[in-house]
């Protein structure tokens, strides 16, 4: 019997792929009705995105997806890069509500409705400027940098010491939101009597 001694040699070549990074802001803010891109950091090779709920988003597979949620949501992104390596993340989006502006009110001194004044969540940081005009384009009130949500930065329903006639008005607020931008608001407001 004769035993030969045989000697495999193999080569194997391993490729590593870096492993994918991610990192996403966790608190966002959009203002109602408005839409934010959500963007993402992240770093790997041949990535794929999956955004989870896809609600409200523009595209649940993309880097950078829009988003116009109705009310507060978490996003979840998870991250695939070559080789099925993931990686998550999550990140929060405060839907900021749009200040109220009331459509009438009866400043008849019951405590009840009687001053007319902005009413609003976090998204108002100031009022900068609020006016208000008979029907005849007479300006009958106007009061300027005053916070939102006090009675005392409103109109009581006087006109030159007296009580301003039964009717509709129009008001223009400028408010100054807590984003550092500004927006404008026009309305009718009916003062009753």
């Amino acid at each position: 019997l004769e035993f030969r001694r045989v000697l495999f040699r193999s080569k194997v070549i391993v490729t590593a792929h870096p492993y994918p990074v991610l990192q996403l802001n966790h608190n966002l803010k959009v203002l109602e009705g408005g839409t934010i891109t959500i963007k993402p950091i992240f770093y790997g090779t041949q990535l794929s995105f999956v955004w989870t709920p896809d609600s409200y988003l523009d595209s649940a597979n993309i880097a950078y997806p829009k988003s116009t949620p109705p009310d507060d949501i978490t996003y979840k992104l998870t991250l695939t890069g070559i080789g099925g390596c993931s990686v998550n993340d999550t990140t929060f989006i405060k839907v900021l509500k749009s200040p109220l502006v009331p459509n009438s009110f009866s400043p008849n001194g019951d405590g009840v409705n009687d001053f007319f004044y902005v009413i609003s969540g976090e998204t108002v940081a100031r009022v900068n400027q609020f006016q208000i005009f008979s029907r005849w384009g007479e300006k009958v009130f106007e009061i300027s940098n005053v916070l939102p949500n006090d009675y005392a930065g409103g109109w009581n329903g006087m006109y030159k010491g007296k009580p301003a006639a039964a009717g509709t008005y129009v008001y223009v607020l400028i408010l100054g939101l807590t984003d550092g931008t500004t927006e404008t608001y026009r309305g009718n407001i009916t003062l009753m009597r």
